[in-house]
């Protein structure tokens, strides 16, 4: 079309910065097309071409309001989807809870098995060195009570969320 034209839609795109290239282009795009039905409009009313363009961009208004009012649009849109819900990060704090609870089990069956391995060297070696099997079940018992803690804590956060997700009756 015109160099007039394209210019107002460079000026609309420039706007849109932040959107991702292909949402840009499919927004100017549509108002491209716009444009073009309005500048048909006017030619049927029986203007001249560049009347008509004129007419029709001057009934859009300045670009750049349009592309700051398509930009907020979209920010307001994309922030809906985005942003997580009190749900999703619930559920992200049960999941990492639930890792650590796992990471804290594991924990405790190398213990086991470093203390198992510690107690069978020592006994075939003939060595009674009990201050590290006395340490091991030191740390043994602490990942034990983490552990159990941890549970618990699971549990209580578990019938917590389900009670706040119930629908009134």
């Amino acid at each position: 079309m015109s160099k007039q034209l394209e210019t107002y839609l460079a000026r609309i795109e420039r706007r849109l910065w932040p959107m991702p290239l292909t949402l840009r282009r499919e927004m100017v795009g549509e108002v491209r097309g716009h444009l073009g039905e309005a500048v048909l409009a006017n030619l049927s009313a029986g203007q001249t071409p560049e009347t008509a363009l004129k007419g029709a961009l001057q009934q859009f208004g300045k670009p750049e309001k349009i592309g700051r009012a398509l930009r907020r649009e979209w920010r307001g849109s994309n922030r809906q989807s985005v942003r997580p819900t009190r749900g999703d990060r619930l559920i992200l704090a049960w999941n990492v809870l639930l890792a650590a609870w796992f990471f804290m089990a594991l924990n405790i069956g190398v213990s086991l098995v470093i203390r198992g391995a510690c107690t069978l060297f020592f006994a075939l070696s003939g060595h009674a060195n009990t201050r590290i099997i006395e340490r091991q079940d030191e740390s043994l018992g602490i990942s034990v009570a983490m552990w159990i803690a941890l549970g618990l804590l699971l549990m209580v956060l578990g019938r917590l969320s389900n009670a706040r997700h119930r629908r009134p009756a």
